[in-house]
């Protein structure tokens, strides 16, 4: 699990907005294809995230968000080397951004 830093105390923003504004950077798809273009030695990698449904109690917290996400080669979108939940949720003490990482039990299932 990892942290990121919370806005100063100072900054209006809560810690449901900071989780908000995370998961807006992450949602969507990204791709390297400039710097694959850019330099032949390099991959051309996508990563696509999206906000799911989780239903388990034990996993759940006030204001978290969960997503999926995979990565894959751009030329093999249908065999993803990576794949993952992602929790971002505010730490206990409200003072930053947790994100926790789950493997899927079925991977298979959640390609594409």
């Amino acid at each position: 699990m990892s942290a990121v830093n919370a806005a100063p105390a100072n900054n209006l923003s809560s810690p449901a907005q900071q989780v908000q504004e995370v998961v807006s950077h992450l949602d969507g798809a990204m791709d390297t294809s400039a710097q694959a273009l850019a330099n032949p030695n390099a991959p051309n990698v996508r990563i696509t995230t999206c906000k799911v449904t989780v239903k388990d109690a034990a996993l759940t917290r006030p204001h978290a968000v969960f997503m999926y996400q995979e990565q894959a080669l751009s030329q093999r979108l249908s065999q993803p080397y990576r794949q993952r939940f992602l929790r971002i949720a505010p730490s206990v003490d409200n003072n930053s951004v947790e994100s926790a990482v789950f493997r899927p039990p079925t991977a298979k299932a959640w390609i594409g």
